[in-house]
């Protein structure tokens, strides 16, 4: 199986990769024994990929815990993990993660794979299983969701909802640190995106990675500069500007200013 397939799928083990049909790469569910196959479409992985990591839409203030144990949310470099929950949750400030980890002490800020920092929720340190946190309400992994019946686990992979609006992904989000990078980014990219040193941050537009930005601050302006990989409708141009009115203020920044090389 294709490291793409096996990522996004890992709560479906029946999933196996099929050939590509008509230049298309589509995915076939099997029972173990006999049974037919049931197609999805790899944009339906992508999908799924994208539901899972909490990027359809944004979820309320209260699920900001619950989504910071999901996807295991890395503050490096220092500032991602404030913009990577920004993408996720609703009303996410400085003030307010300070809050949480200095005063409430519900999110703990810990270094562990490779010396990195991490958020975790401290109210669910006792349910980490084999070192990663659980990831549904009742401490559940992807390993307990495996046991629920097949036809609903795909009809959840073969009917995802669809991502729609702009974020403004911090370099190292957990949508960008899988290995399946073919799946999400036109290999002809791939420098661009994931770079050793200087890591840009990747612009999510309806679902694709469409380009990378960079923040540049001085004073209390900060400049954002985009490098987009296929031009952009007005309406995704307006939603990335407001975006990036609220990068400024989570940054610190009274003004924003927007540059597109291309």
């Amino acid at each position: 199986m294709s490291e793409p397939i096996a990522s996004a799928i890992r709560d479906h083990p029946d999933l196996l990769a099929q050939s590509n049909h008509h230049g298309r790469r589509s995915v076939a569910a099997r029972q173990n024994v006999g049974g037919t196959a049931v197609e999805a479409r790899t944009s339906d992985v992508v999908a799924f990929r994208l539901h899972a990591h909490h990027l359809t839409d944004r979820q309320p203030t209260d699920g900001l815990h619950e989504i910071a144990g999901a996807c295991g949310i890395q503050n490096s470099p220092p500032g991602s993990a404030l913009l990577a929950l920004h993408a996720r949750v609703v009303g996410v400030t400085q003030d307010r993660m300070d809050r949480l980890v200095g005063e409430e002490k519900s999110l703990l800020q810990t270094w562990c794979m490779r010396g990195s920092p991490f958020y975790f929720p401290t109210r669910r340190r006792s349910r980490l299983h084999h070192g990663r946190p659980a990831d549904h309400r009742d401490g559940s992994t992807a390993s307990d969701r495996r046991r629920r019946p097949r036809a609903e686990r795909t009809r959840d992979l073969r009917s995802p909802a669809e991502a729609r609006g702009v974020r403004l992904l911090p370099p190292r989000d957990p949508y960008t640190q899988m290995r399946d990078r073919d799946t999400i980014v036109d290999q002809k990219h791939h420098r661009e995106v994931w770079k050793t040193v200087g890591e840009p941050g990747a612009v999510l537009a309806d679902g694709t990675i469409v380009g990378i930005w960079r923040p540049r601050k001085s004073g209390r302006t900060l400049t954002l500069t985009v490098t987009t990989f296929r031009s952009l409708g007005t309406e995704l141009r307006k939603q990335l500007h407001e975006e990036a009115d609220h990068v400024a203020e989570l940054r610190g920044a009274t003004a924003v200013q927007v540059e597109f090389e291309r």
